[in-house]
């Protein structure tokens, strides 16, 4: 449950039950032994019914699948983000916090010496809608 985003009160929605058990259980015999289970957990791992959990997760698969990406990569990457950013991942990073998260994600040291008018570019190239955020 936790795993797919499902509260604790929740149901388990039918259609990813059903589905999955179908897979796992294709001659009906009612149990999984491991091996069976972890073949098919292999395989939909990053599905996106199973594996995302709201629409951030599922922006990320998004881009992974767009961009080619390694998700492991991206969600470093989006970990990094979220750890700066005002309202986590879902929120944003001003100027002052820009450094700080690129340093972490390219393995700088916090106190480098990256040219002002370089963070300034590439901060510009990110702020497409210009807010400043």
């Amino acid at each position: 449950r936790k795993f797919c985003g499902i509260d604790g009160d929740e149901p388990t929605p039918s259609h990813l039950f059903e589905r999955q058990w179908g897979l796992l259980d294709p001659l009906g015999r009612g149990h999984v032994v491991f091996d069976d289970f972890f073949a098919w957990f292999r395989n939909v791992a990053f599905c996106d019914d199973i594996s995302s959990k709201g629409e951030i997760d599922v922006a990320i698969r998004r881009l992974v699948k767009q961009y080619g990406f390694n998700v492991l990569d991206l969600e470093r990457v989006r970990s990094v983000f979220s750890r700066y950013a005002d309202g986590g991942s879902a929120g944003c990073i001003d100027k002052s916090k820009f450094k700080q998260v690129l340093c972490c994600v390219v393995g700088l040291p916090m106190d480098a010496d990256v040219p002002e008018d370089t963070l300034k570019r590439y901060y510009r190239e990110i702020d497409v809608n210009g807010d400043g955020e």
